[in-house]
């Protein structure tokens, strides 16, 4: 007698299918779609996010794809985690995907900062201040707008004042 054996004939390794292998994002704040797709017999275990810059901040999120074959991935970028950012600079990140038989694929994440939604800056602290000679003196600037915190500075204040890049005088 002969037995005949089911016989699994199909791979289990994946191989993770992105939508784009290079993201590009520009703007104050946005996001960007990437389907990602596992091989035969596997799942989207892990989705890591990365940058490149030590000390720019954690300006890149990703969603959670784990335990799907398919799935649409929204990544997003938020600048107010940047530290001090540039306009018109270009920050690296990557996306990566990991299956269930630990195959791994990347998205590299390029965002150019344009600051193009912030509203102008406003100094809104008084344009004089009166002070005595012999007394002591402090008055802190103020302003709205734009991206907080401000740096500030001045040029040919009296002798004997200074300013903090706080705006304090």
């Amino acid at each position: 007698q002969y037995f005949a054996l089911p016989v699994d004939v199909t791979t289990s390794a994946a191989t993770i299918t992105l939508s784009q292998g290079v993201i590009n994002i520009t703007g104050p704040a946005t996001t960007a779609t990437v389907t990602a797709t596992a091989g035969a017999n596997t799942t989207i275990t892990n989705v890591a996010v990365s940058t490149a810059q030590p000390g720019v901040g954690n300006w890149l999120s990703s969603g959670n794809c784990a335990g799907f074959s398919t799935c649409k991935d929204t990544i997003t970028v938020t600048p107010g985690n940047l530290s001090s950012p540039q306009a018109g600079a270009v920050y690296l990140g990557k996306v990566t995907f990991t299956a269930s038989d630990n195959t791994v694929s990347q998205a590299e994440v390029l965002y150019t900062y344009e600051p193009t939604n912030e509203s102008a800056i406003t100094i809104t602290s008084p344009s004089s201040f009166t002070g005595f000679e012999g007394q002591s003196f402090s008055a802190t600037l103020t302003a709205t707008g734009g991206t907080a915190p401000y740096t500030w500075s001045a040029a040919n204040l009296p002798a004997g004042l200074s300013i903090s890049s706080g705006g304090v005088i």
